[in-house]
């Protein structure tokens, strides 16, 4: 949906997906204008695929970064409800964008996730990338998450080097967060 070149065409590409068009749809963050596309819904299909293809299946709503109380909330018309755009859980959400795209899109392996994560090594940087912005964003200790994300980056080979540098650098304002939860 990111190759949406009109307005209209974001309209009617969402329709085709079952959701309803609002005015507001698509807000003023910058990733949103970006990607033409809802930063929150965008976020709630990745949890999703995450949920699928790293957990087989087994989070549940509170394991999830949106809660489905959130994206019906969003869908019925009341708005997103993100963390503030300089919180330490919204810069989380998007170093997990960022590492997603990087691990889905843009593997060293040059392969497509469906093939990479055949990979354990790609499956349990997966699980603990996920884990490790779930507990940023829900005020947990992500020590644990962000020691092993750290090692995987730097000596894993999943990432391109220039990808894993940058997701270093980035990683780095995480050491030691401990961030208030969603709606906080």
């Amino acid at each position: 949906m990111a190759k949406n070149k009109t307005e209209e065409d974001l309209i009617r590409n969402l329709e085709a997906l079952g959701f309803d068009d609002y005015e507001d749809e698509l807000c003023k963050r910058d990733r949103c204008q970006k990607g033409q596309v809802c930063l929150f819904t965008m976020l709630e299909l990745i949890q999703e695929n995450y949920n699928e293809s790293f957990f087989n299946g087994i989070l549940t709503d509170k394991d999830f970064i949106i809660s489905a109380k959130d994206m019906y909330a969003m869908l019925s018309g009341k708005g997103c409800h993100l963390p503030k755009k300089n919180s330490k859980a919204f810069k989380a959400i998007e170093f997990f964008l960022d590492a997603d795209e990087a691990l889905c899109y843009n593997n060293a392996f040059n392969e497509s996730i469906e093939v990479a994560i055949k990979r354990n090594i790609v499956k349990h940087c997966g699980k603990i990338l996920y884990l490790f912005v779930v507990s940023i964003v829900h005020g947990e200790d992500s020590k644990l998450c962000y020691d092993e994300l750290e090692s995987i980056i730097m000596i894993s080979g999943i990432f391109k080097e220039d990808d894993s540098k940058e997701l270093l650098k980035r990683l780095k304002i995480f050491r030691h967060a401990r961030s208030k939860t969603i709606h906080e």
